[in-house]
């Protein structure tokens, strides 16, 4: 039975049972990584609910967009990955390397991980806002929406200062106290190089950036 009569795909079984070179033959012969079996889903959520780092790769290499395929009640793979909260490194990988999700559902799904968990756990869930916001744009209203302080945060300072300085403002005011110790120490040698040329705005605030990151 196929997809049409509301099974899952071959491809969702392989990626379900992390079996990757089952996967690797499937795509070769034109399987489709976006279908979703009639009310079920895709083989990408099937790699989200197994947490399978490869399977998820080997999709998204060639079709980044099934990173944010609905299933049949509307939820992207990211939905089934975060509620397991033991395989933080799926998560990233949807974030980093599939098609940015709508920063609205993410953040939601994102706080909603974040609510159960104790210290420990929260400290692991922090550092997928930075996956996030390195690639997606936000409004100030979504800023909000993003704890402070929240660990990791600074590595996405370079990426996000690309496109926008108000933005990368909005950012610091995020970071923990750690990594805005390390900007203003950065910023204090900065300003007491004697005998250097002095550094345009933009690359001033690049170098800063990248200081933080580092």
């Amino acid at each position: 039975m196929g997809a049409d009569h509301g099974d899952p795909t071959p491809l969702a079984v392989a990626a379900a049972r992390e079996r990757v070179k089952c996967m690797e033959a499937l795509l070769a012969a034109g399987a489709d990584p976006m279908a979703c079996s009639s009310g079920r889903f895709s083989a990408m959520h099937a790699a989200a609910i197994a947490g399978s780092v490869p399977a998820m790769r080997l999709l998204l290499a060639g079709h980044p967009e099934a990173a944010i395929v609905e299933d049949g009640i509307g939820r992207i793979p990211l939905s089934h990955e975060l509620p397991r909260h033991s395989n933080m490194s799926a998560a990233k990988c949807l974030l980093e390397e599939g098609a940015p999700p709508p920063a609205d559902k993410a953040l939601a799904l994102l706080a909603k991980a974040l609510i159960p968990l104790g210290t420990a756990n929260s400290m692991a869930v922090q550092p997928l806002y930075a996956a996030l916001v390195a690639r997606q744009p936000l409004t100030a209203e979504q800023w909000a929406q993003v704890p402070s302080p929240c660990a990791g945060l600074g590595a996405a300072l370079p990426a996000v200062l690309e496109r926008s300085t108000a933005e990368a403002a909005l950012l610091v005011q995020h970071l923990c106290a750690e990594e805005r110790a390390r900007l203003r120490a950065a910023a204090i040698c900065l300003s007491q190089g004697r005998g250097l040329p002095a550094l345009p705005t933009p690359l001033l605030l690049r170098v800063l950036a990248l200081a933080l990151a580092i």
